[in-house]
């Protein structure tokens, strides 16, 4: 899956989407590679085609249901940075939600955290429950997530 990471990121979708068709003519079923390939779609703005693949990623797929949840917040969270809305945490919200899908996790956890700072209420606790679907997408090894782990309990405690 590098060779579609590096197809992508170097801006040759043609060639990422060839490499996903070649995989799921050998894996069609494979979690991890609908996983992937959802977020392709998401980043193309291809949303009912990435939802479609989401949806085959059944409950009872303990290993990769919680990833392919926290994919399809991609969703919501590109709804969101494409509209921002007039107040400050709206803008921060929209900021944060771009970072994430641009893979600037980082960034995007570092104003969520700020965002819950401010506000629990806003989005309905929206910005601690963006960070957990954070969380889960990035897996459990990331090295960002125990240091924003700690920080949002420090935060809410």
């Amino acid at each position: 899956m590098s060779a579609i990471d590096n197809a992508t990121h170097s801006g040759n979708l043609k060639q990422a989407k060839n490499l996903f068709d070649f995989l799921f003519e050998k894996y069609p079923n494979h979690p991890e590679l609908i996983i992937k390939a959802a977020q392709f779609l998401i980043a193309v703005n291809e949303i009912e085609a990435a939802q479609k693949m989401l949806a085959t990623i059944r409950p009872d797929n303990r290993e990769f249901h919680a990833k392919a949840r926290a994919v399809e917040k991609l969703i919501e969270f590109r709804v969101a940075a494409e509209n921002p809305g007039e107040t400050e945490i709206e803008q921060l919200y929209a900021q944060a939600c771009q970072h994430i899908i641009n893979e600037e996790y980082d960034a995007g956890l570092s104003l969520f955290l700020k965002i819950v700072g401010i506000s629990r209420k806003y989005r309905e606790d929206g910005a601690r429950k963006a960070m957990i679907a954070v969380f889960d997408l990035l897996g459990p090894d990331h090295p960002l997530i125990p240091q924003y782990r700690k920080q949002l309990m420090l935060q809410l405690y």
